[in-house]
């Protein structure tokens, strides 16, 4: 099956929001703000809304804030948030963890600073 895509189910995909947090989004022009916190605020509703799993992660949320408001107020019921202090969600245990017992194997990803929290 090389070179072949897999189709993309919704009983194996989950949502991971990374790091979307207030003193992050703060550096961003407004526009550009805005435009990642409403995409963001449509997929979450959108996996709430299919059933899909939604867990967000929180980079050092003493520091650099709290997931922004126009992101929170759009997750739906029950979504995880993860505070961590690795930059990687890979090196947070409790985060593994989480994604590990959701038992989805498709992780659709959604963030800011992608150069070092996505990435990693």
């Amino acid at each position: 099956m090389s070179g072949e895509h897999l189709p993309l189910r919704m009983v194996d995909s989950l949502l991971l929001v990374v790091d979307i947090q207030e003193r992050l989004a703060a550096a961003m022009s407004g526009d550009e703000r805005a435009r990642v916190e409403r995409s963001t605020g449509v997929l979450a509703e959108a996996a709430g809304l299919l059933g899909i799993p939604v867990v967000a992660s929180e980079q050092y949320p003493k520091g650099l804030g709290p997931t922004t408001e126009a992101v929170r107020a759009r997750l739906p019921r029950g979504a995880a948030v993860h505070p961590k202090t690795s930059f990687s969600c890979g090196g947070d245990p409790d985060l593994r963890t989480a994604l590990a017992r959701s038992g989805r194997g498709q992780i659709v990803i959604v963030g800011m600073e992608a150069h070092v929290c996505v990435l990693q």
